[in-house]
């Protein structure tokens, strides 16, 4: 053998460093499509989640009305909110396209695009109080806290219309997937890490649950304590947003937690 050339892997050798390969991917593929059940507003609600999740309440005080997930490696999260029912005298398909525009609003998005709109029929979900389902994709230029470096954002939007109780219970992934080099939340990403992706949303759009429906006039009489004699039940879609993922505000309105889960983002990495 010519002094200095590597000596080719036996075939053994091949075979066993393809088995490890292939154990690392099927590892990271499994751990993404592993979901727990994560109880919601103390207990009134459920929903399946991906296990590799932070709950934003542990470290920062939440709305009473939200519920907020951060990614521990990525600046994605997730936030479950029960809103006020959006009156509307158009289909329910406008209701989420209000929301969305709402969020838009909130997270001073330079530019927003709906991609997708989809009609989720209710034997596809498991809250059986829900009078309609709907999906969007869409994505929004926005800038973290006051930042002038913009960053583009996937929303996922799912909104689940419960006529019986006037609410609506919005869920919204914030997937950033093209960061300024300018931006705080510029960072490397471990390539161990396995992002939530859209299967995953759905899954968990789908799984939600009503264990309690005494939760909505809860909310609404504290809501009552909080703001005085408003018409307002839980708070207005822009009062409500402001937090991101991970144990510190990363900036984004769907994913944050400032005043409230929106108009702040979170990350994970700190």
């Amino acid at each position: 053998m010519v002094k200095g050339v590597p000596r080719p892997l036996p075939v053994k050798g091949m075979w066993m460093a393809s088995v490890q390969i292939l154990g690392r991917q099927y590892r990271r593929r499994r751990l993404a499509n592993i979901m727990t059940e994560q109880l919601l507003f103390g207990g009134a609600f459920s929903l399946e989640l991906p296990v590799n999740r932070n709950d934003m309440s542990v470290v920062r005080q939440i709305p009473d009305n939200q519920e907020v997930f951060a990614h521990p490696q990525t600046d994605q999260s997730l936030i479950i909110e029960l809103m006020e029912e959006v009156e509307t005298q158009q289909p329910d398909e406008h209701a989420i396209k209000t929301h969305f525009e709402d969020l838009a609003t909130v997270n001073g998005s330079a530019s927003s695009n709906i991609i997708q709109t989809e009609e989720i029929t209710p034997n596809e979900i498991s809250l059986h109080e829900a009078g309609s389902c709907w999906y969007i994709l869409g994505e929004q230029s926005i800038a973290k806290f006051k930042e002038t470096a913009k960053n583009l954002v996937q929303i996922h939007m799912g909104l689940i219309r419960v006529p019986k109780y006037s609410t609506d219970v919005l869920i919204t992934l914030n997937d950033p997937i093209n960061i300024s080099t300018e931006s705080s939340s510029h960072h490397a990403v471990p390539t161990s890490a396995v992002r939530w992706n859209s299967g995953d949303f759905k899954r968990a759009l789908q799984s939600i649950k009503l264990l309690d429906p005494g939760v909505f006039e809860k909310i609404r009489k504290e809501h009552r304590g909080e703001l005085g004699n408003t018409i307002v039940v839980y708070a207005s879609p822009i009062l409500l947003r402001g937090i991101g993922p991970g144990g510190t505000p990363s900036g984004y309105s769907s994913a944050c937690i400032g005043s409230d889960a929106r108009g702040m983002g979170v990350t994970s990495h700190g």
